[in-house]
């Protein structure tokens, strides 16, 4: 029994098709002859030859994209503590340093040199200038100079009677001293 190649070809067409068809005949029509029908319609109204067509491709549409900023996590800096305060609450007591982070500590070489200076401010400020008999405050104070001495001189006659007590004590004739002394 031969068959003809027409049915051949139609049951080939079919075959290919039912293979490509991706089952959306099938969900509207669970039947199999509806699947045969409607593939049988489509082969017969086919065209029997491709005209190839000429159009231009369609333009390619760009649109910007904008790029997505992501969260990045900061990475911890780690921050030397540095001293924020010296000798809280003022005074010359025992030397205390406050840090950044928070913590307190003792002596350090900064807060004491800020003491020394402090001291030495306290120092000038009351200690007064002395270079005569009154003693001058940078404030512009006064006080009498304690270790200011007047040497007093004698008069002329009282020097002469001196020098002349002193020329005999040392082994001189009268003579000699008169003509010394004059």
């Amino acid at each position: 029994m031969k068959l003809p190649i027409a049915v051949v070809a139609v049951c080939a067409v079919l075959f290919v098709l039912s293979g490509c068809s991706g089952g959306e005949d099938r969900a509207a029509d669970p039947s199999p002859a509806a699947s045969a029908t409607s593939t049988i319609t489509a082969t017969t109204t086919a065209p029997s030859s491709v005209v190839p067509t000429t159009e231009a491709p369609p333009v390619p549409v760009t649109t910007a994209v904008e790029p997505v900023e992501t969260y990045v996590e900061p990475s911890p800096v780690y921050e030397e503590p540095y001293i924020v305060e010296c000798q809280r609450g003022g005074g010359l007591g025992p030397i205390v340093t406050s840090w950044s982070d928070g913590t307190e500590t003792g002596w350090s070489s900064y807060c004491q040199s800020v003491h020394d200076q402090a001291l030495q401010s306290e120092v000038d400020a009351n200690t007064p200038t002395c270079e005569s008999a009154v003693c001058v405050y940078p404030n512009g104070a006064t006080i009498p100079n304690p270790n200011y001495r007047v040497v007093q001189t004698p008069s002329p006659w009282v020097q002469g009677q001196i020098d002349w007590q002193n020329c005999l004590e040392a082994g001189n004739t009268d003579e000699f001293c008169r003509a010394t002394l004059n």
